[in-house]
């Protein structure tokens, strides 16, 4: 099917928004702050590969919307583009934004966190003492009964 050059031009603009939308989402969801490790590079797999199902998706629904579900090229490329600008347009204001977030999210949730589990690890470390005290208790007694001294 043939497509005059303004119906091209549409289709490579519709991509566009959906490119820098996509690219916010994976600004705001950028998890470097986390500590290197096992656990981030689990974190970070499995957001990348929640964020590439994402991304397909949109693809797939700009294509059908954009164009009656014909694919073609201009709209992928529209999409790269739009991803790109919102990169170099937006990506300083988006990574401080979601600095700024983290940071005033940190210190709550890191107090949340330390009420709830902080008693509960004071209370486990405390029987832990209680316990190693009784087993040198036995101990010592043992060695006393058996004719050592300390």
């Amino acid at each position: 099917m043939e497509l005059s050059q303004k119906a091209l031009a549409m289709l490579f603009l519709g991509g566009i928004p959906v490119g820098a939308v996509l690219h916010l989402i994976y600004a705001l969801t950028d998890l470097g702050a986390l500590p290197e490790g096992l656990c981030k590079r689990l974190i970070c797999n499995a957001k990348d590969f929640i964020f590439m199902l994402v991304a397909g998706i949109a693809a797939i629904i700009t294509v059908y919307y954009v164009n009656k579900g014909e694919f073609r090229y201009l709209i992928v490329v529209g999409i790269a583009v739009g991803y790109v600008l919102s990169h170099v347009a937006l990506g300083k204001f988006v990574i401080g934004a979601r600095n700024t977030l983290f940071h005033l999210l940190s210190v709550p949730l890191s107090r949340a966190w330390s009420i709830t589990f902080g008693r509960l690890a004071g209370k486990i470390r405390a029987r832990s003492l209680h316990k190693r005290t009784q087993d040198r208790t036995k101990i010592l007694l043992l060695l006393a009964s058996n004719g050592f001294e300390n």
